[in-house]
């Protein structure tokens, strides 16, 4: 797992150059570019060491110049152990599934893009829908028994949840956020 420690304040001291801690600083970089500026917002997140090549990537790096901002942020990394990995399956479309897919891949999770009719076996389903989501959809996952979390696009709100989940159909005690 690749991520800055976080008891380790980063710190801009320009628009493009930063350090990480403080008295004395762990880690400064004098000129950071866009690629590296994506990178080192994902390792703030953290990255899992199968996702790595996929998020340098998506950053616009190769693999030296990745290797070469990683080893000049090494002080700064923290050691950590691996998250248990999820199989999880988006059903929706548009840039925010796009986007949540790639945060979760980040963290280490398998990623599918499925309905609850095509998915396969997945631990959690994440469904998402402007305005309102069709019955069938929040309905298929729980005949199923797989747990999905609803989420969905209002004009100027966004509901997130609860988690439904098979064995608790009735989410009245989950949280649903708005």
């Amino acid at each position: 797992m690749y991520k800055l420690n976080s008891d380790l304040p980063l710190l801009w001291r320009t628009p493009t150059s930063f350090q990480i801690g403080t008295s004395p600083a762990e880690v400064i970089v004098e000129r950071v570019y866009p690629g590296e500026e994506r990178l080192l917002a994902a390792l703030q997140a953290g990255i899992s060491d199968a996702s790595l090549d996929a998020v340098v990537e998506e950053c616009g790096l190769s693999k030296d110049q990745a290797d070469s901002f990683l080893s000049t942020l090494s002080p700064a990394l923290g050691s950590y152990d691996p998250q248990p990995s999820l199989r999880i399956a988006l059903d929706g479309s548009g840039p925010f599934i796009d986007s949540l897919g790639l945060m979760l891949i980040g963290m280490g999770h398998r990623v599918i893009r499925a309905s609850a009719l095509t998915a396969g076996k997945c631990e959690l389903a994440i469904v998402v829908g402007d305005f309102v989501l069709e019955p069938h959809r929040t309905s298929d996952w729980l005949r199923r028994e797989i747990p999905h979390l609803p989420i969905v696009f209002g004009d100027r709100t966004i509901d997130i949840g609860p988690v439904i989940s098979p064995r608790h159909p009735e989410p009245q005690h989950s949280p649903c956020y708005h």
